[in-house]
């Protein structure tokens, strides 16, 4: 009888061991899931941050298992570790409210900054430029329009860009593009999916708004340059129309006033990439998009081409960096620079005009 009790109380301590095991397993298990969660929302606020400061993410998620991993039996380090994430949650988000402060007050300083410009000057900064881009592939837009500087310009505010699916506008079991009049190859985008979307964006009546303008890529257009990106970015709202195949029915342009601009001598499949490349070209120009010594040294800004670039290491594999650019000597690095830049635009296009190299002119 003895023995038997003997048994039962050694049972009855071993589930008891197994419990509290069991739920200590449980604790960890939660614990490095709560952490695990804590850590992730802190990268992706300290992301977002690094991104709107121009720069890359460096953090990387630490799951908290691994830090746990040897602290089983000590479940007050599991309570102040959790503790410690939620502080640091609390000082990125900090952190991110300071940047939006920070961000505000940039853009306030750039609409004072440019609201005496005139009608050559930039666009209304009161309000985001609104670009409209009408297209039969969306998707070709959405990863590129969403990154760097285009996406950094949405975020602060400077620019919104909208993608209209031609598509919603071609009627059920029709098609975008008829065969040309006439004969011939190729296919012709139909006016009646065009015009439907062009009343969607601007109302039945087709009123243009002030400060609009319409722009369809096409080889025979005007060439786009430098100096037609600068006078877009003055414009309140651009809309793109993106052609195909063998491009859209003339008599779009006798019942709008669009513009048609030239990527280039040569010919696409679309006016898919003319037109995003334009859209990249005006807002980078926008005041806030990028640093203004930036935009006002760029390539084209006064008519030439840019002196050559380096950065470290100062000699790789035997080929060194020009040396008066180590000497630390600001004004005759400038000078070399401007030498540098006149002759590469002499060499390399003649057919730009010097312009004033006094200044940089280049970025």
């Amino acid at each position: 009888m003895m023995g038997r009790r003997v048994r039962l109380v050694d049972e009855e301590r071993s589930l008891e061991a197994r419990a509290r095991h069991v739920g200590l397993v449980s604790l960890k298990r939660e614990v490095s899931q709560i952490g695990e969660r804590g850590d992730a929302a802190r990268v992706d606020l300290e992301g977002r941050v690094e991104i709107a400061r121009g720069r890359t993410p460096v953090a990387k998620t630490q799951p908290a298992d691994a830090a746990l991993r040897n602290r089983v039996g000590r479940p007050i380090v599991f309570v102040r570790r959790l503790r410690e994430q939620h502080d640091r949650l609390l000082e990125s988000r900090s952190a991110e409210r300071a940047q939006r402060v920070f961000e505000r007050r940039t853009l306030a300083h750039a609409r004072h900054r440019f609201a005496q410009v005139g009608p050559r000057g930039f666009h209304n900064c009161n309000r985001p430029m609104q670009i409209d881009i009408l297209t039969l592939f969306r998707p070709f837009f959405e990863p590129i329009i969403s990154g760097s500087i285009l996406g950094r310009a949405q975020s602060k505010g400077l620019v919104s860009i909208a993608l209209h699916d031609l598509w919603e506008f071609v009627p059920k079991g029709e098609r975008a593009d008829d065969a040309p009049y006439g004969g011939g190859p190729g296919m012709v985008m139909r006016l009646g999916p065009l015009m439907a979307a062009m009343e969607h964006l601007l109302g039945a009546q087709l009123a243009m708004p002030a400060n609009c303008r319409i722009i369809v890529p096409s080889p025979a257009g005007r060439r786009f340059d430098h100096a037609l990106a600068a006078a877009l970015s003055t414009q309140s709202r651009l809309i793109f129309v993106c052609g195909h195949y063998e491009g859209i029915d003339d008599r779009f342009f006798d019942l709008i006033a669009a513009t048609e601009m030239s990527l280039g001598d040569f010919v696409l499949t679309g006016g898919e990439i003319p037109a995003l490349a334009f859209v990249d070209a005006v807002v980078r120009l926008l005041p806030g998009a990028i640093a203004s010594e930036s935009a006002s040294d760029e390539s084209f800004a006064a008519g030439g081409l840019d002196w050559p670039h380096y950065t470290r290491p100062a000699t790789f594999r035997n080929v060194a960096v020009p040396e008066i650019l180590l000497t630390g000597d600001h004004a005759r690095i400038a000078q070399w620079r401007r030498e540098q830049a006149k002759s590469r635009t002499a060499k390399r296009r003649p057919d730009l005009a010097p312009g004033d190299r006094s200044e940089r002119t280049q970025g």
